[in-house]
Parts: C-alpha cells; structure tokens; sequence
C-alpha cells in the first residue's frame, strides 16, 4: 500500500480499492445499506408518461353512432363531462347529443357511467373493457340514463387534478330509444373519445 493509501486508511476511509457491495456493507453488526436504485416508489414525484395536463386542441367534437329504428341520425357531442370525484378515485361520465344546446342539460344524455378516473393513469395505452370492472354504480340521479356504454376503449392521457381523459373507442355499442319509444342498440364508430371536468358531481 502506498503512503497515500496508508494515510486514507488510518482514517477508515476507502478510496484506494474494494467493490461498491464491500464499501457499502458497513461496520460488522450493522446491516447493509441497500444501493440508491430508482424503482416504481418514485412515481409520486414523476408521474407516468401520459399523466397530467391535456392538450385536446386537436379532438374531434363529436362521434358518430349508426342507429337502426326510428331514430335520426345520432351522434356524440364531444368531449363528454366528467363529474368530481364521488369517492376512491371514481367519477361519473355523461355523454350527450351532439344536436344538444351549449347549455348543459340531462335531457340531452345519451349514456352515463361512472370511470374509475384514477385507476386509469395507471393502464394507459392498453386495451380496457367498458363498462368497467368493479366499478361502483353512478351516485343517485344518473341512473335514469340510458347505458352503459360497453365495448373496448384505449386510453392515452388522464389528468387527475382537472378531471379529463383522452382515448379511444373501439367496437362499443350503446343502448338507445327511439323517436317511436322502440328499443334499439346503437354502434360507435370506432374513432376519439375524450372529456373534461362537467357542472355536477
């Protein structure tokens, strides 16, 4: 060993030499520090890819549904509501009429479910069955609705402190009554599906 060496050691410094597992191992007795590895326990401070504010500047505003019955021709008025949370993450979604005023009214709904908003920042980009699983019924109020809406969506971005998403529909269907009271079920085409925050709850 050379003097420099020496010198570093009689302080009980290790510069000179030795694995990272023997530097960090510590005193005999003491159990070892576990290396600094970045693992999913991060996540609170850097949110998923896909999670946070939405840019839907270029989303379509409405989505067509091909209805067979007494029924004018159909569509989505997008994006659809989103009430606030109504416990565990859960919030209810509206979608209504495109043909609908600019003033919100239930009258104009076409289906309501309730979206586990949170559990979605967690299975972005994947294939989620609708309705969804586990989900708790919508909260008094909504149930005179028609739906749910049922069918496959892919969601690509969520925004948990403003209340949106953005994603896709794909091969969905929606119950719908006609203009006669004849009970049909409309198809969506398959194409954009997003919504924000809603005036209720």
């Amino acid at each position: 060993m050379n003097a420099f060496c020496t010198a570093i050691a009689i302080f009980g410094l290790s510069a000179c030499g030795g694995s990272i597992a023997e530097t960090e191992s510590g005193d005999a007795g003491r159990p070892a520090r576990k290396p600094a590895v970045l693992d999913a326990s991060y996540a609170e401070d850097s949110p998923a890819m896909g999670v946070g504010p939405i840019d839907a500047s270029s989303q379509p505003t409405e989505l067509t549904l091909m209805c067979d019955g007494s029924t004018p021709q159909l569509s989505l008025k997008l994006p659809c509501l989103l009430g606030g949370d109504f416990g565990g993450g859960d919030h209810v979604l509206e979608c209504q009429r495109s043909t609908a005023p600019s003033t919100y009214s239930t009258g104009n709904t076409v289906f309501t479910m309730t979206v586990p908003l949170t559990d979605l920042s967690t299975e972005l980009n994947q294939a989620v069955a609708l309705p969804f699983a586990n989900a708790p019924p919508s909260p008094p109020g909504y149930s005179e609705a028609l739906g749910p809406l049922t069918g496959t969506a892919v969601f690509s971005q969520v925004d948990l402190v403003s209340d949106a998403f953005v994603g896709t529909l794909i091969r969905a269907s929606v119950p719908w009554e006609g203009s006669l009271g004849d009970k049909m079920t409309c198809v969506v085409v398959d194409g954009p599906f997003w919504a924000v925050a809603g005036p209720f709850i």
